[in-house]
C-alpha cells in the first residue's frame, strides 16, 4: 500500500453502471454530506477513503488528488501528528492506531480515515476486541431457539470484558481516534466523518457512536453484541443512528457480532476457492464503481489487473489496457 494508486482518465474511461437494479446506498443521502457535492458517488468515494488510510502521506495525497481533483482535499499531516504524540505522552501508551484527517474546505467537511488491519499487533487487537462477540454469536447459533439469548448476549460478553480489562485496554484503539474527533469537535468542527476499511471499520464504527459523528465502514466487524464492553460504552440507538456498514459477500469479518440497522450487501466476485479476497477493500471499491457506475470518478487499474472485472467504456475510443498495463512479475 505504499504507492500511490495508478488510475485511467475519468475523461476517458467509465462504468455505465449494472443495467439491472443498483445497489440502494450508491448515493446515500440522508445525514451524510456528499464530499466534493456530488451525492452520485458517495458510497464510491467513501470505500475509496478507506483505502486511501493505508497510503504513506504523499501517495495518499497524490491519489486523493486523481480520484477528487487538485485542490479539492487536503491531508492534514501535522494535526494528526501533533494530535497523536500529545495524546500517546498524556495517556503514557505506544498506540499504533493510524488515521488521517482529510479535509474539504468546499463543504466545510473533515473526514478521518481509520487504517484497517496491518500487520500482526493489528491482528491481536481485531482478535481481542471482537472475540467474546463471535464466541457468544457461536454459542446461540448452536442453542435451540438461540434468538431469544440476543438480548442478554451484551451483557455476557460485558461480564467477560471484565475479566480481561487489562488485555482490552492494550488494544482500545478507539480510545484515541474517539479522543481525537472529540478535540475536532471542541475546535468547532460540527461536519465530520469517519471512514475505515476492517479493523480501522470497526473503530470508525464504535467512535462514530460514541461521538455521535457518521462512520461508514468497509467490511468493519460489528459492535452491536459487544457494545457494553467499550468506554464509554455505547447503546444501539447511536449503532442505528450514526453507523453505516459495507458488507460483502462471503466477507467473514463484517459477520462478526450483530450487525446494526444500517448496511448495504454487495457481491463479490472473486472465485468461490478465494473467499479471502472478498475481504480487500480494493475489490469492494471496484464493484461499487462496477455497479454504481463511476459517475466521473478515474476507474482504478487494479479493478481489471488485479480483480478481473469488465474493462470500462472508452469514452473517446482511448484503449484503457494501454493506460492501465499489467506489470510482469517474475
Amino acid at each position: 500500500h505504499g504507492e500511490a494508486f495508478k488510475f485511467g482518465r475519468k475523461s476517458e474511461f467509465e462504468y455505465k453502471g449494472s443495467n439491472a437494479l443498483n445497489y440502494a446506498s450508491c448515493s446515500m443521502i440522508h445525514n451524510v454530506k456528499p464530499l466534493d457535492g456530488n451525492q452520485k458517488n458517495s458510497l464510491a468515494d467513501f470505500a475509496f477513503l478507506s483505502n486511501v488510510a493505508y497510503l504513506n502521506n504523499e501517495a495518499a495525497t497524490n491519489s486523493l488528488n486523481e480520484w477528487f481533483g487538485n485542490g479539492t482535499v487536503f491531508n492534514l499531516v501535522t494535526n494528526v501528528t501533533e494530535f497523536k504524540t500529545e495524546y500517546q505522552e498524556k495517556e503514557g501508551i505506544k498506540s499504533p492506531v493510524e488515521y488521517k484527517l482529510l479535509e474539504f474546505p468546499s463543504q466545510d467537511l473533515m473526514v478521518v480515515a481509520v487504517r484497517g488491519t496491518y500487520n500482526s499487533w493489528d491482528t491481536l487487537a481485531d482478535m481481542q476486541l471482537w472475540s467474546s462477540a463471535q464466541l457468544a454469536q457461536d454459542v446461540r447459533a448452536i442453542l435451540p431457539l438461540g434468538i431469544w439469548w440476543t438480548d442478554i448476549l451484551s451483557h455476557i460478553v460485558k461480564a467477560i470484558s471484565v475479566i480481561e480489562n487489562k488485555a482490552l485496554k492494550d488494544v482500545s484503539y478507539y480510545r484515541e481516534t474517539t479522543a481525537f474527533v472529540e478535540l475536532l469537535r471542541g475546535k468547532g468542527y460540527d461536519n465530520i466523518q469517519i471512514v475505515g476499511h476492517s479493523l480501522g471499520g470497526g473503530i470508525a464504527m464504535i467512535t462514530g457512536a460514541q461521538t455521535e459523528t457518521s462512520a461508514i465502514a468497509l467490511s468493519g466487524p460489528n459492535n452491536m453484541i459487544s457494545r457494553r464492553t467499550f468506554i464509554p460504552q455505547i447503546t444501539p440507538e447511536a449503532l442505528d443512528k450514526y453507523t453505516f456498514n459495507i458488507v460483502p459477500d462471503r466477507d467473514l469479518v463484517p459477520r462478526i457480532d450483530d450487525l446494526a440497522e444500517n448496511y448495504q450487501r454487495i457481491k463479490c466476485r472473486s472465485t468461490s476457492n478465494n473467499p479471502i479476497s472478498c475481504h480487500t477493500g480494493m475489490r469492494s471499491l471496484c464493484e461499487i464503481l462496477y455497479t454504481c457506475g463511476s459517475n466521473d470518478r478515474p476507474i482504478p487499474c487494479f479493478c481489471t489487473n488485479n480483480y478481473h472485472f469488465e474493462m470500462p467504456t472508452s469514452i473517446n475510443g482511448a484503449i484503457f489496457s494501454q493506460e492501465c498495463p499489467k506489470v510482469e512479475t517474475k
